[in-house]
């Protein structure tokens, strides 16, 4: 591990204690960093139990699907008005149900959280 680089970043992190910490001189990261990642964290959860969008079916989406939808969720409220643009970046068969701008980000959040998930499965 490099611990040069003293911005976080997940090679940084060590989640043996619980609890992510990282290499002297970087600041901790805990599992509560605040409301905005408990609404992240929510929104997860119930993509997960309420859509049924876990691990197994993230990972039939190898082509950045998540990250694409992640994205029009993100310039939705950015293009308000151009919402035929916008709709153009949602990956065929992904429903797009956009509401206001905080539950936006959230849905986005949790997508982004889904698709650095899968690619660290990719990985192992």
């Amino acid at each position: 591990m490099n611990c040069d680089n003293k911005e976080p970043h997940t090679s940084h992190l060590n989640y043996g204690s619980g609890i992510a910490t990282q290499c002297p001189g970087v600041a901790a990261v805990g599992p509560d960093e605040g409301p905005g990642m408990d609404a992240i964290r929510v929104e997860r959860l119930r993509q997960v139990t309420m859509e049924g969008f876990d691990a197994d079916h993230d990972d039939t989406h190898v082509n950045g699907e998540l990250a694409a939808l992640a994205s029009a969720y993100i310039v939705y409220d950015l293009l308000a008005g151009l919402a035929p643009n916008v709709t153009k970046m949602v990956p065929d068969g992904f429903d797009f149900k956009p509401r206001n701008h905080q539950y936006n980000l959230e849905r986005a959040g949790a997508l982004i959280a889904a698709e650095i998930e899968r690619l660290m499965r990719m990985k192992q």
